[in-house]
């Protein structure tokens, strides 16, 4: 059997009937209203967050590991509120226009010894009850317009410093959606003049990463990772983020991404009805 599909706004307390005869999909509705919140709108501006004080889940597994934490609540059925707790984000990119509406695609981290076999990155168990996968039969489609309703967590890159340098970049900030909107506003504008021009007139996209990396520009500077062939970008009181990979590359061949491709959203957060955003920017291999 596919996966079924729920959804609802964040801040919607209601309940519809569920349709006995709604098709079997995982396809978010693109015409969905925008989720509404009875909260206070938060204060904008980046703030930084010390690391001991993050609560939900940030970055992916890495290195043949699984995620760890508490398994989700279960999805609501269509209308329904999301009750608290951690939800892992699926989506196919940012939009085009990095200030529009995210359509998330959201579903439950479980417990390993409770998924099918190869739903965890490592082996096939025994697990230990914080080890977590992805549970796919039920998916909830949520649009997120990227307003100071919502909360966001962004974890940048540090770097190598010390944990007690205090002239090191601090690794994390939390904010509002539209300060997130304005960050993606103006990390797609950036790499779209300083990486993707270039490219696109001819220039080698080594030299390129190179040229940046000695004489920084539009926020674009040397990869806080200490490799030559990334670059870190930094806008305001924001975290730096890193691209890691600043092109694609297809058989060896570069092309232009977006300025957005490194602001991964790896779940969600939901406490008290308010939703919080994590985003991930930093390091992955």
């Amino acid at each position: 059997m596919g996966a079924s599909t729920t959804g609802a706004a964040i801040g919607d307390t209601t309940s519809a009937p569920t349709p006995t005869d709604a098709p079997d999909t995982t396809t978010p509705p693109t015409d969905s209203a925008a989720p509404t919140s009875t909260l206070a709108p938060l204060t904008p501006g980046w703030v930084p967050l010390p690391v001991e004080e993050l609560t939900g889940q940030v970055a992916p597994p890495c290195c043949a590991s699984n995620w760890y934490g508490e398994p989700s609540p279960l999805l609501p059925a269509d209308g329904g509120a999301l009750a608290d707790g951690d939800y892992y984000v699926r989506y196919k990119e940012w939009s085009t226009d990095p200030g529009a509406p995210l359509e998330l695609e959201l579903l439950r981290f479980e417990q390993c010894g409770l998924l099918p076999e190869g739903s965890c990155e490592v082996g096939s168990g025994p697990y230990t009850p914080d080890e977590l996968g992805i549970e796919e039969s039920v998916v909830y489609p949520l649009m997120v317009p990227l307003d100071d309703q919502v909360r966001v967590v962004l974890v940048g890159f540090r770097g190598f410093a010390p944990v007690d340098d205090t002239e090191a970049v601090t690794p994390a900030s939390e904010g509002t959606g539209s300060d997130l909107a304005e960050l993606a506003l103006a990390a797609n504008a950036a790499y779209n003049e300083f990486l993707a021009g270039p490219l696109a007139v001819g220039y080698p996209a080594d030299a390129v990463i190179a040229s940046l990396s000695a004489s920084p520009q539009g926020g674009f500077g040397p990869g806080l990772d200490g490799s030559p062939m990334s670059l870190s970008f930094t806008y305001g009181e924001a975290p730096p983020l890193l691209y890691q990979v600043p092109f694609r590359y297809t058989d060896g061949v570069a092309s232009a991404g977006f300025g957005t491709d490194v602001l991964l959203i790896n779940s969600v957060e939901v406490v008290n009805g308010q939703l919080t955003l994590y985003v991930y920017a930093g390091f992955y291999s």
